[in-house]
This record gives structure tokens, sequence and C-alpha cells, in this order.
């Protein structure tokens, strides 16, 4: 409902006069709001993909957890460990343990341990989620 109001707000700004119109300066404004996130290197937050950088250092640094990634194998612990010394930002990790359908377990241990490492508490409870997810 909201989705239709702005995309209305948005079309009156743009002086659009029919739907066609509006469905294209729609269009055009998220492609050019999308072109700029690539530009910033930000791409990621949007699509939650792993960006060529994520990637590079991945591979350079932790290529199992690369590979866990490209196989869509059960993540672990230590791969949320990895993907975040790597700098792959808290939503792509998110959408990769939702992705492979990862489950994790978390003592109060585990979540120092995580903590320690630098995960932070959105990309933990996420982690915690997962129990619930799966029963």
């Amino acid at each position: 409902m909201m989705k239709g109001f702005y995309l209305l707000m948005f079309a009156a700004f743009c002086g659009c006069q029919s739907k066609t119109d509006t469905q294209i300066a729609a269009l055009s404004s998220s492609s050019s709001l999308i072109a700029s996130a690539e530009d910033q290197g930000i791409y990621a937050t949007f699509s939650h993909k792993l960006t060529p950088n994520d990637l590079h250092r991945l591979d350079r640094h932790y290529p199992k957890t690369l590979e866990k990634l490209e196989k869509y194998q059960h993540l672990n612990v230590q791969d949320i460990k990895n993907m975040t010394r790597a700098g792959v930002a808290d939503d792509v990790i998110i959408y990769e343990v939702r992705a492979t359908r990862s489950s994790f377990f978390l003592t109060p241990e585990d979540e120092r341990d995580l903590e320690q490492a630098g995960v932070s508490r959105k990309v933990i409870i996420a982690l915690k989620e997962t129990v619930d997810d799966r029963y």
C-alpha cells in the first residue's frame, strides 16, 4: 500500500502523465539507485550477494569457507568468524546462512567467542534464530 503511495508521489513530482510514464520513471529511479550503489561499493547491501572484493578476500584468506559457500554446504561458527574477518557485510552473512540452510545451536560460550571475533549482535541473533526455523 505504501509502495503505491510513494510511487504515485514520485510520479506526480516528475510530472508523469500516464501509467507508462510512471512505470518508466520508477524503473529509472530504482536503476539509478542500484547503479550509484555499485559505484559506492555497497551493492551487497541491496542484493545480499558477495561482492567481487568479498570473494577475493575469502579466496585469499579463507578458501575452505568460500568453497562451502559456492557448494551451498552448511556453515559452522568458524565460517561465520571467517566471513566477518574478511569484511563481509552482516546482511550478506545472514543471507548466506539462510541460503545454505545452516543451523546453529549456540552456547553462551559460543556467543562470547563470536562477539570477541567481531561478529555483530545482528548476526548472532540471526544465528540463534536458525534453530527456531528448523524445528
